[in-house]
């Protein structure tokens, strides 16, 4: 629910795969000889535990942390588990000191994650009890793969230098994995460290006359990638720079009007507004649709349905007859030479379908909504009534309607107006479908 606050403790693992020992006879695999000066004897090291090398270490090590993780929920579903001499390092924070003393809630909203040697929690408290039973669950989970060193805490498998830092501290705001989380607001946002050094990268990118080295290109995309994990639409911006990772080139170029540098541009924008508006979680993670449009489209125009399937939305029909001009560069078999396919009619159609949805629900924000072409053509029971002009008019809008409808014994909907080849909208305030040699084009200005 909105109102419930979560929080959030990291527990990192100290020289995580040096605790991890090799299997008698196996250490052979990891032999390697030290450098020395010419003429002195060969020596030759034989480690005995997991080397960072080995390209199958990482699975060996996860492979001890996720079970440390399983063992974790299970000890959190007891009702009691004995104290740890680490908790009191996870108690820190005022967020903490701030809640009630009481009870363990019988119905405790966690969940624990773990990537390679970092261990997350989250949680929804009711009392310091709830998050100190989740401290403990973690910690004796840790301790039960990776024994613990009561005697030497420096050397506890157990980072005491970050828990010192206050990373197992359990807190509403959390910086973790390169992101900070707040709980309150639900929203995630790129470290603001990693933000310039990102941007930073990608604009030297675009300003070198030398080209990139490909090797630099690589690990230049990985951060980008890792970055638009929390930030929605920078994922569509990719399709320019895995072309050149397919072709693999020593030096990647970024000329000043190609594919891969209007992309980099792009994805450099979307960045800079990410630092401005932080992402809510909703924006992440598909749920149940807050409301649901289906939309066709053919030679003659483009038409659909809106229902609310969470949110209080009234049942909305909507119709658009496509320009003339469209009309004439439809690509058909007795115009195979047209611009136009069906298919660009249909991504069209998906466009009005927003701009439609965006009239008749007033509120979008923080809403998770489905926009879904129609495979059949949709079969309506009863008969629907069509709205006159003056009815659809809205300030917002333009200034005609070609046919907006709502369905039978509803109450009138909001409706949103077009002119033949004009569209408009809260998020667009001026737009203009015109037609170009490669299909429709929807040209968006922004004031």
């Amino acid at each position: 629910a909105d109102d419930e606050v979560v929080f959030f403790a990291k527990y990192d693992i100290k020289d995580g795969f040096w605790r991890m020992s090799v299997e008698e006879g196996a250490e052979y695999n990891f032999a390697y000889v030290m450098p020395q000066a010419e003429g002195e004897p060969v020596r030759i090291v034989i480690p005995t535990q997991l080397q960072m090398g080995w390209t199958e270490s990482p699975s060996y090590f996860c492979a001890a942390t996720e079970t440390a993780r399983d063992i974790a929920e299970i000890y959190a579903k007891a009702d009691k588990l004995e104290p740890h001499y680490l908790e009191e390092y996870t108690k820190l924070e005022d967020d903490f000191k701030h809640l009630p003393s009481g009870g363990l809630s019988g119905d405790l909203a966690h969940c624990f994650e773990v990537f390679v040697d970092d261990f997350i929690g989250a949680a929804i408290p009711r009392t310091k009890e709830d998050l100190t039973h989740l401290s403990r669950a973690l910690l004796h989970a840790i301790h039960d793969i990776f024994p613990a060193s009561p005697d030497d805490p420096e050397n506890d498998p157990e980072s005491l230098k970050k828990l010192k830092k206050r990373e197992g501290a359990w807190a509403v705001r959390k910086d973790i994995l390169g992101w900070e989380l707040q709980g309150k607001d639900k929203t995630v946002q790129l470290d603001e460290g990693k933000y310039d050094k990102l941007m930073t990268l990608t604009k030297e990118a675009l300003r070198s006359k030398s080209g990139m080295p490909f090797n630099q290109y690589e690990k230049m995309l990985g951060k980008m990638r890792h970055a638009s994990w929390g930030v929605p639409g920078s994922n569509g911006l990719f399709t320019p720079f895995n072309r050149v990772i397919a072709q693999k080139p020593k030096t990647v170029w970024f000329r000043q009007k190609s594919a891969l540098t209007i992309a980099l541009r792009d994805w450099r924008s979307i960045f800079k507004e990410s630092l401005k508006t932080p992402t809510h979680v909703r924006q992440l993670v598909r749920g149940e649709p807050n409301i649901a449009g289906i939309v066709d489209a053919s030679g003659e125009g483009v038409g659909g349905v809106i229902f609310g399937m969470t949110d209080d939305v009234v049942p909305t029909v909507f119709r658009f007859e496509w320009p003339e001009e469209v009309k004439r560069q439809l690509q058909t078999e007795n115009n195979p030479n047209g611009t136009i396919t069906n298919s660009d009619l249909e991504m069209a159609g998906l466009v009005f379908l927003w701009l439609m949805i965006e009239h008749v629900a007033p509120k979008l924000c923080v809403t998770s909504i489905s926009c879904s072409l129609a495979t059949t053509a949709p079969q309506w029971r009863g008969s629907t009534k069509w709205l006159p002009n003056d009815r659809c008019r809205r300030a917002s809008s333009c200034v005609s309607s070609q046919g907006v409808c709502a369905l039978p014994k509803l109450a009138p909907s909001h409706h949103c107006t077009f002119r033949a080849g004009t569209i408009a909208s809260r998020t667009f305030p001026r737009g203009r479908l015109a037609t170009s040699g490669s299909g429709i084009l929807l040209t968006i200005q922004t004031f």
